[in-house]
């Protein structure tokens, strides 16, 4: 947790770099989304779990004042106010990859993605671009990924989640949204 100062804001002493940070206000009323930056899309790139699909902002959004920096001890926050309110306080959650990227390349019916995998391989940040068409993607992980958030960055469509846990493979729950699976 931290508290916003309205300018910018060095958040250490988290004991690891960030590949992937969530933020969200826990005291200010307004705005209220929440801030989702990785690695592997780069700084200054944010998504939104909560954005309505109508809202226009729902896909990414270049942030200038948003996330400026992932350090070896934590994150930068510039003015952007859903991140660094003055006298906000702010949850981040953070999750360690690899502190860099690896390509892993088009094979067969596998498209080629950008990753970032955790040192014991039980999670993996992944960009890739679809082909419209049914078709794997690399992971970087050693065994079939149990949990999968998904979110089409051109689009105002909302995140989707898919678990093996679910009633089907083709079924899946929007992360926005109270609706039972959907396939």
């Amino acid at each position: 947790t931290y508290t916003g100062n309205g300018g910018t804001n060095a958040i250490t002493g988290t004991g690891f770099q960030p590949d992937l940070v969530a933020i969200k206000s826990k005291s200010a009323a307004s705005p209220n989304d929440w801030g989702v930056y990785d690695a592997v899309r780069g700084t200054e790139k944010q998504l939104s779990f909560n954005l309505p699909a109508n809202s226009g902002d729902a896909d990414e959004q270049a942030e200038s004042t948003g996330l400026t920096a992932f350090g070896s001890d934590g994150f930068t926050v510039g003015a952007l106010a859903e991140l660094n309110t003055n006298s906000a306080t702010f949850a981040a959650y953070q999750w360690l990859g690899q502190n860099g990227t690896t390509s892993i390349g088009a094979s067969g019916s596998r498209l080629a993605s950008t990753v970032s995998v955790a040192e014991a391989g039980h999670f993996s940040i992944v960009s890739y671009t679809g082909s419209g068409a049914n078709t794997t993607v690399g992971h970087g992980l050693s065994i079939a990924p149990q949990l999968v958030l998904y979110k089409n960055r051109d689009t105002s469509d909302e995140w989707s989640i898919y678990c093996e846990f679910l009633s089907s493979a083709a079924n899946f729950l929007a992360f926005d949204n109270d609706a039972q699976a959907t396939d």
